[in-house]
C-alpha cells in the first residue's frame, strides 16, 4: 500500500528514501537504523530528502518508517550543528589535542568523547612512542579523560621527563596503552582558545597546569 502511495506521489522518480549513515549522539541515532525505510512524514508520503529536511525545520516530525518488513513510526527531533568548528586545541608532547571533530560522529558512527589527535608532530614524544592523528586518548594512567578539561587535570604538574601512560582507541575502536616521556623543554604544552577577539595563545605551565 505503501509503495502505491510512493508512486502516486512522485511518478517520475518512483523512489523511497533509506537511512544510510546515523550520526552518534544525534538525537536520530536512538530510533532510527541503517537500512531503515523513510516513507512518510506523518501524514503524507516523502520521496525526497528535501521534504523531510524542510518538515525539520518546523521542528520534531513524525517518521513512519519500514525496518525489516514492520511498519512503524517515530519522533525525530532537529539536531543543530555549531558553525564555528574547532574552537579550542591543546598542544601537547608533539600532539594537537581537541574535542573529537564532528566527522567522526558522521562518517564512523563514534560518540563524541575522549580526546582526539588531530595531528602529530615528527620527532616529537607523542610521535616516537605511536601516537598518530585520528586517534583518541581516552584515559591517562588509568584515569579517564572524556573531554580537554580532564585530560588537562590528569596531566597537571608532570615534570621534564615524566612518563605518562595512555590508553588510546583507533577509528576501528581497538584500544591500545602507549607510555612516553614528556620533553617540555622542546615539546611545552600550549593552548588555543578562539575568543571574541580571535584566536587567544595560553601557555601551560609543566605538564598542563596554568
Amino acid at each position: 500500500a505503501w509503495a502505491q502511495q510512493l508512486v502516486e506521489a512522485d511518478p517520475e522518480r518512483r523512489q523511497v528514501l533509506q537511512v544510510s549513515r546515523l550520526t552518534a549522539g544525534a538525537p536520530a541515532s536512538a530510533v532510527l537504523e541503517s537500512g531503515d525505510l523513510v516513507v512518510s512524514v506523518l501524514p503524507g508520503p516523502v520521496t525526497r530528502a528535501s521534504q523531510v529536511e524542510a518538515a525539520m525545520r518546523q521542528g520534531t516530525v513524525r517518521l513512519g518508517i519500514i525496518r525489516r518488513g514492520a511498519w512503524m513510526e517515530v519522533e525525530v527531533a532537529p539536531h543543530l550543528l555549531g558553525v564555528l568548528g574547532t574552537d579550542r586545541v591543546v598542544l601537547w608532547a608533539g600532539l594537537l589535542l581537541q574535542r573529537p571533530h564532528p566527522a567522526l560522529a558522521r562518517h564512523h558512527g563514534l560518540n563524541p568523547e575522549g580526546v582526539y589527535i588531530s595531528l602529530h608532530k615528527y620527532g616529537s614524544p607523542g610521535n616516537r612512542h605511536g601516537l598518530r592523528a585520528t586517534q583518541r586518548i581516552i584515559a591517562v594512567d588509568g584515569v579517564a579523560t572524556p573531554d580537554l578539561d580532564a585530560f588537562l587535570a590528569a596531566v597537571a604538574g608532570r615534570g621534564d621527563r615524566d612518563p605518562v601512560r595512555l590508553t588510546i582507541l583507533d577509528l576501528m575502536g581497538r584500544e591500545r596503552v602507549r607510555t612516553l616521556k614528556l620533553d617540555l623543554q622542546h615539546w611545552p604544552t600550549v593552548e588555543l582558545r578562539w575568543e571574541a577577539d580571535g584566536w587567544v595563545r595560553l601557555a601551560r605551565a609543566a605538564g598542563g597546569g596554568l
